[in-house]
């Protein structure tokens, strides 16, 4: 039975964060049916309705046990579908179940969509108007800008997308037909400090940035500067000040036993039969409108799709030939090792964005331990409900957060003639440069 909740003193928004495969799902569902909470999915594909398995959605009894937010609400062959609308649909969700002086459970998934719900970071009127009393474009294309930045400024561009006007939408479709070279060509004259702390194949963030340039007149760079003058604290107040995240987490090696395991079950589910069925209804609208598939947009991005390309366009009998047992397996290699790389992600987006200190305003993180499922209630449950006691009593925690750390990174181009390769940030590129010692014995 939910606990009773009439009078809490405080009310607290909870992220359940952690790699996939960690248990979020399951911790998040023990508290929000013990605290009558619910749970607002941030994970970017499952927004999309059907494809269960691929998206790896919780089980309609679970859905029911506890009600769930932001799953399964848009088309799958919807491909226009951005951050900003992910956001502007979830806060009103959020701030209603608050009101309902209820626990909001934000769980995933997805960084960028995380972010947007973490902090005030994306771009508002109030911040453009704020950089247009700076001096003209012109005039800063002409000076060039100073070009000392760090990497939270190009990160940002992850977060943010802007709604679009008709002429926006045409500068951004002839974008869209440009290679990376004149794409990167395009963003240093237009707005060096973004480029300079931009990869020249990073398609994705100079397509943002050029994007706010055309709509704005103004580059991104300078919108960030004018966020950052406006707040007190850095480049990220919270939007709900009274929250706090909850890191599952687990020993990598059982993660990397668990991701594989998973992709398994995924296929004993049914997966082939989902991602077929999805390709065939999708491919009669592609082939209407003479377009490729772009592994880039919309569900495509899930893992799996691109895993099993070659294996899905084959037709029957080929898919029971040696060849088809061959590119199968690969497929299911290629998703296994998809997926912990994933988990890496995540675990890496943790690490640098929530605990290396750069002025933001920053939740507590406090860390749980899934590696060993036989110690789930003492070594998850029971710390991660006290805690969220302790935050509806109005008291500290008796669990240590974990500590910030300083940001060290900074951004500096550098090209590695050996490999042939760009790199934008420090310490990779020290990494990179060590030497290496090969032992040999005589």
């Amino acid at each position: 039975m939910a606990a009773s909740m009439k009078a809490p003193l405080r009310v607290p928004v909870i992220y359940i964060l952690g790699a996939t495969g960690t248990g979020k799902s399951k911790l998040a569902l023990e508290i929000g049916s013990k605290f009558n909470g619910e749970i607002i999915s941030t994970d970017s594909m499952q927004i999309y309705k059907g494809l269960d398995i691929v998206t790896n959605k919780v089980t309609r009894e679970e859905q029911e046990a506890c009600p769930h937010h932001m799953i399964n609400y848009l088309s799958p062959l919807e491909e226009n579908h951005h951050i900003h609308h992910f956001r502007n649909r979830a806060i009103p969700i959020i701030e209603k179940i608050l009101n309902d002086k209820k626990i909001p459970i934000i769980v995933g998934g997805t960084n960028y969509y995380i972010e947007s719900l973490l902090w005030n970071t994306l771009i508002k009127p109030e911040d453009v108007k704020r950089a247009q009393k700076t001096t003209s474009v012109s005039q800063r294309i002409e000076e060039g800008g100073n070009v000392d930045v760090d990497k939270e400024m190009v990160e940002k561009l992850d977060e943010e997308d802007t709604d679009k006007t008709d002429s926006t939408k045409e500068m951004s479709s002839f974008h869209r037909d440009l290679d990376n070279k004149a794409l990167y060509e395009r963003l240093q004259q237009v707005d060096p400090k973004t480029a300079s702390a931009t990869h020249p194949n990073d398609r994705r963030k100079m397509l943002r940035a050029l994007n706010v340039f055309d709509e704005h007149g103004i580059p991104v760079s300078e919108i960030h500067e004018a966020q950052r003058s406006a707040v007190s604290q850095g480049l990220g107040e919270l939007r709900f000040p009274n929250s706090c995240v909850l890191w599952v987490q687990s020993d990598q090696n059982v993660l990397d036993v668990r991701t594989n395991k998973r992709v398994d079950t995924m296929i004993e589910q049914g997966l082939i039969q989902e991602l077929l069925d999805f390709h065939q209804a999708y491919n009669v609208r592609r082939k209407q409108e003479n377009r490729e598939i772009d592994y880039t947009t919309g569900i495509f991005q899930s893992i799996g799709f691109k895993e099993f390309h070659s294996y899905l366009i084959l037709s029957e009998d080929e898919k029971n030939s040696e060849k088809g047992k061959l590119l199968f397996d690969e497929g299911v290699e290629k998703m296994k090792i998809a997926t912990r790389q994933y988990a890496r992600r995540q675990i890496y987006w943790i690490k640098n964005r929530l605990l290396r200190n750069r002025g933001h305003q920053y939740p507590p993180v406090y860390a749980v331990d899934s590696t060993d499922p036989s110690q789930w209630s003492v070594k998850v449950h029971d710390p991660a409900v006290q805690i969220v006691q302790d935050y509806l009593d109005g008291t500290v925690p008796k669990q240590e957060p974990l500590p910030l750390t300083e940001y060290t990174d900074g951004v500096e181009f550098n090209e590695c003639k050996i490999c042939n390769k760009t790199f934008v940030m420090k310490n990779i590129w020290k990494f990179s440069v060590k030497p290496v010692i090969f032992w040999t014995s005589e």
